[in-house]
């Protein structure tokens, strides 16, 4: 089975969020690599309404994991702690779409050692904003599929196909006349061919 563009999309970007990091000397690049995957979206339309969002959330999260890691210390505690206040801070400016990747941001810096912690946590920030914006930028550029055509056409094409088995079930019951066996199975395969992505005659 081969993979699809999606697939292949994520892969290059991760590859290359990584190669970015490691040729800057970003570390750990495994933090933008997993930011990236967190980040990838599955169409063009998606992409461009979330994209303000996941920049947006993941800059609360950076920040918020920051002042809690200065405060009370990098431990499961201030973890938990950053988890509630991210969650209930998108709930309110209603992001839903990048809570889970907000989460993770902030545990990700939130595991920074103990010592020398806000230099740690800075490179991990960097580091996680280049795997979003990579997810971003791939996202928008390399082979972005195009679901919204081929979904109002095919949903036209089932409209179409409805309305006319409504109009003949109509016209026969006017005229009293049940449609044969084999008008049956043709109304019920071209039905079941629109269903399964197979175009139908009109």
């Amino acid at each position: 089975m081969f993979a699809g563009a999606r697939i292949i999309k994520t892969g290059l970007a991760v590859a290359l969020s990584l190669f970015i990091c490691d040729y800057f000397n970003i570390q750990p690049s495994l933090f933008a690599g997993a930011a990236t995957v967190l980040n990838m979206q599955p169409s063009v339309e998606l992409s461009l309404y979330n994209a303000k969002e996941q920049l947006l959330v993941h800059s609360l999260s950076v920040c918020v994991a920051i002042l809690l890691g200065l405060t009370i210390g990098t431990n499961p505690l201030s973890m938990g702690i950053a988890t509630i206040i991210i969650i209930q801070l998108c709930q309110v400016f209603k992001w839903r779409g990048g809570v889970s990747a907000g989460v993770m941001a902030a545990i990700f810096v939130l595991a920074s050692p103990h010592a020398e912690f806000l230099n740690h946590a800075l490179v991990r920030s960097l580091a996680i904003f280049v795997g979003v914006s990579v997810a971003l930028v791939v996202n928008l550029t390399i082979a972005p599929p195009r679901y919204r055509q081929p979904l109002q056409k095919k949903l036209v094409e089932l409209n179409i196909h409805v309305s006319r088995l409504f109009y003949e079930a109509v016209q026969a019951f006017l005229r009293l006349s049940l449609p044969t066996p084999e008008e049956k199975e043709a109304m019920t395969k071209k039905t079941e061919d629109l269903f399964r992505g197979n175009p139908a005659p009109l």
